[in-house]
């Protein structure tokens, strides 16, 4: 038998002269260390089966995404070379069998922007905005788009750029972070100057940004938070206005009531 580093053997069947031996009631497996709960009964035959699992994953909010062609939403994964094809390719080990296994986890961040107003279609002082965002760990957030923290670029922003030119830098004195499109960046501000710290924050994606992008200072007018892994809530417990009422005339949700005073909201 050659001995096998790079890899486990999996017990596919036990035997004794009784039969069959039944997993996790006769025996059970911790890592490749074999217990009998009973003693067997006569001769052992126990089959097993080598395999070299090779997880792949799509990477996590840590992952550094580049989108080349500047398509919104879009990101490109550069994982480099397989590693250790050899012990997948069975030409390359004498016709060994192997098994490969790969878990693939989708990246993608939902973003949905909107505007409301107690008349509808109206533009006015009673415009509300704000933004929807479910990154790639399923964290949900909600920013409200105030018109008066709003701008727009006056430059693409690509993979290098270090600094932002836009329209109204005014509207960005106090920011610390931004949402450009649907990537969150933090920014440092010094009077007309916007740099830039890091890209891709609270899981979105590092993409590029065409000259004209809408920019808006999200760094205190987070509405909404709901992490997954901590909170359960109904349709009804997300709801934003109250029932039967516009946002603007809700008062019980902590939701309602931030968006209401941040007040108008940037015309999509």
């Amino acid at each position: 038998m050659t001995n096998q580093t790079d890899g486990e053997w999996e017990i596919t069947s036990i035997t004794d002269d009784t039969g069959t031996l039944v997993v996790d009631v006769d025996y059970y497996q911790i890592d490749q260390t074999l217990v009998f709960t009973v003693a067997p009964t006569g001769n052992i035959t126990i089959s097993l089966e080598y395999t070299n699992d090779i997880r792949l994953e799509a990477g996590d909010a840590s992952t550094i995404y580049t989108d080349q062609d500047g398509v919104a939403g879009a990101g490109i994964v550069d994982g480099g070379t397989a590693s250790q094809p050899d012990l997948y390719n069975t030409t390359e080990n004498n016709e060994l069998e192997r098994s490969t296994e790969a878990h693939l986890r989708p990246q993608e961040v939902v973003s949905i922007v909107v505007q409301t107003n107690r008349a509808g279609a109206t533009d006015d002082t009673e415009t509300r905005t704000f933004a929807y965002i479910k990154d790639v760990r399923g964290h949900e957030y909600v920013f409200a788009l105030p018109e008066d923290k709003s701008t727009t670029t006056t430059a693409d922003i690509g993979p290098t750029t270090s600094t932002i030119s836009v329209t109204t830098a005014s509207n960005l004195a106090e920011a610390e972070y931004i949402l450009v499109n649907d990537e969150v960046m933090h920014v440092a501000v010094s009077g007309s100057t916007i740099s830039i710290l890091s890209r891709a924050v609270n899981g979105t994606f590092e993409h590029n940004h065409a000259l004209g992008s809408r920019i808006t200072d999200i760094t205190d007018v987070a509405a909404s938070y709901i992490d997954p892994a901590t909170d359960s809530l109904s349709v009804t417990d997300r709801r934003f206005n109250d029932v039967g009422t516009t946002l603007l005339d809700s008062t019980t949700t902590d939701e309602a009531i931030l968006l209401t005073n941040t007040g108008k909201g940037i015309v999509l």
